[in-house]
């Protein structure tokens, strides 16, 4: 990691996929298609960075993705009523739309800081393999 130029992170780029997302998920929907066709398109914008020179972008934003859509599709369809199943996923896809904003935040300003979430002992083991 210490031979990465600033450049090689591609802030930029995470940023601008935070931003997009955001205006995905800025677009109305009135009906529960709509609203699964939106993060459909969100899902499909990640995924184009796959197998890219991007591909440690779309790492990133996978993980985060799946974890809020997979609810998020799950309450779409566990409801019949549809005015009650929208109202409920409002509220649940402004927090993904806080989180994109959050990690686009994070990522800016703690793209060198390494992760902490191994212990010492953890990392030890991991060094040796090295």
């Amino acid at each position: 990691m210490d031979k990465l130029n600033d450049e090689d992170y591609e802030i930029q780029r995470f940023i601008d996929m935070c931003d997009h997302l955001l205006v995905i998920s800025n677009e109305h929907y009135t009906t529960i298609k709509e609203a699964a066709d939106l993060l459909k398109r969100q899902q499909r914008y990640v995924y184009s960075f796959k197998n890219s020179p991007l591909g440690h972008i779309y790492h990133m934003m996978k993980g985060s993705l799946l974890y809020y859509h997979c609810p998020l599709i799950t309450l779409l369809y566990s409801y019949e009523n549809e005015a009650f199943t929208l109202e409920q996923f409002d509220e649940l896809f402004s927090l993904w739309q806080d989180y994109i904003f959050d990690m686009k935040s994070y990522f800016e300003e703690n793209y060198k800081k390494p992760c902490d979430f191994l212990n010492d002992e953890q990392l030890k083991v991991m060094n040796k393999g090295v």
